[in-house]
This record gives structure tokens, sequence and C-alpha cells, in this order.
């Protein structure tokens, strides 16, 4: 779950021991927050996009491979530019 500055890392050992380079990835920061952010790319890519965010990072980072990481982008291609996310209506401290 903390595994953000440690990504480099992890996509070396996975494309190490035979995970494919085109293998999706995706990196969720503050997951079902308000802050949420997603960032997308593959094995070989992320390490780039975490570099790129790396200031802008300050939330926990959940880290998906596989086919759930690229199942957004499928999405967003069914939706044909509809928003498929839920607009947050207002704050969930009471709940």
């Amino acid at each position: 779950y903390m595994g953000f500055k440690s990504v480099g890392s992890i996509c070396k050992r996975l494309r190490d021991n035979g995970a494919p380079e085109e293998t999706p990835m995706a990196m969720i920061e503050s997951a079902t927050t308000s802050n949420e952010r997603a960032f997308y790319g593959t094995l070989a890519s992320m390490p780039a996009v975490a570099k790129k965010h790396e200031a802008e990072i300050s939330g926990p980072v959940l880290i998906l491979l596989g086919p759930t990481a690229a199942f957004p982008a499928h999405l967003e291609k069914l939706s044909a530019g509809r928003p498929w996310k839920r607009t947050r209506t207002g704050s969930c401290d009471a709940c």
C-alpha cells in the first residue's frame, strides 16, 4: 500500500522474473477519498510516470497490476465520453 517510493524496483523485479513489460499497471493515490487520483501505465512505463508525479503525491498509493489496472480505460471506451464515476455530492464524515 505504501510502495510508491519503491515502484521502480518493484517493476524491475517483476520484469526480471518474467512479467511482460506491457502488463497494465495503475497507481491509485488516496483511494476512496475525495482526493483520489489515478495514474496508469505499464510495467515498463510506470517508473517514469511515478517519477513525473513524485512531487505531487501526498497520500498512500495502492498499486494494481494486470487486467484490473486496464479496466478504467475499458470503461472509458464503453462510455463514449460520458462520466462513469459518480460525482461526490457531500462529505462522508457523518457516515
